[in-house]
């Protein structure tokens, strides 16, 4: 595939100069299901939740400690065996289709990334299973970066691999902090709430 043109060629036919030429999604809470947020708010109180969410999950996702020592960790505070947490985050799991299938669509005519907070094996599992790489031209995963939204360098280090400007380019997201740090950047941002509202939004930008 062809990722760069003066003018971008779609089934519709030419494309304005002006419109976006790059799709970045985030994968939790946008194409799966969010799993950590909802599994800490069924062993924590909802005020306390997030912060030992974070406190506990985040340096995995930095890639600062293995999968193993976060889930350990997580088993320390809560009491649940490590083992039994990621089946069942593993469990958890939950495609949203219809998203998939406007992104198969979306993706004959733009190139997609996937840029994730996310331990990279335990991500990785769930696109092989749920045969999810075919959707994306590129990976990007916090833990391999040692990077995390929404800090603006994770945003500057995936555009330079990529290889495109930010001004081309529109990353969604469910995670209203995370945008902030695409937009420091001079990314165009589409908050993520429900696919409809979605399509809607991404309709400003693209043709499809």
């Amino acid at each position: 595939m062809m990722l760069f043109f003066t003018m971008i060629i779609t089934k519709r036919g030419v494309v304005d100069t002006d419109m976006k030429k790059v799709v970045l999604f985030d994968f939790f809470g946008v194409i799966g299901h969010e799993l950590s947020p909802v599994w800490f708010r069924r062993h924590f109180a909802d005020e306390v939740a997030d912060s030992v969410k974070h406190r506990l999950v985040n340096p995995g996702d930095l890639g600062q400690i293995s999968e193993d020592e976060m889930f350990a960790n997580i088993s320390a505070e809560t009491g649940v065996a490590a083992e039994q947490i990621r089946r069942e985050w593993m469990a958890m799991v939950s495609i949203n289709e219809k998203l998939v299938e406007f992104i198969k669509n979306a993706r004959k005519s733009y190139p997609v990334y996937l840029l994730s907070n996310a331990l990279s094996g335990f991500l990785r599992e769930i696109l092989d299973k749920n045969s999810l790489w075919e959707l994306f031209d590129g990976v990007f995963i916090s833990a391999e970066l040692h990077l995390a939204k929404p800090d603006p360098e994770f945003f500057r280090e995936c555009l330079k691999k990529i290889g495109v400007p930010a001004a081309e380019v529109v990353m969604i997201d469910d995670n209203a902090k995370n945008l902030e740090g695409a937009r420091s950047v001079g990314i165009d941002t589409i908050l993520f709430r429900d696919n409809e509202s979605f399509e809607k939004e991404f309709r400003k930008y693209y043709s499809v």
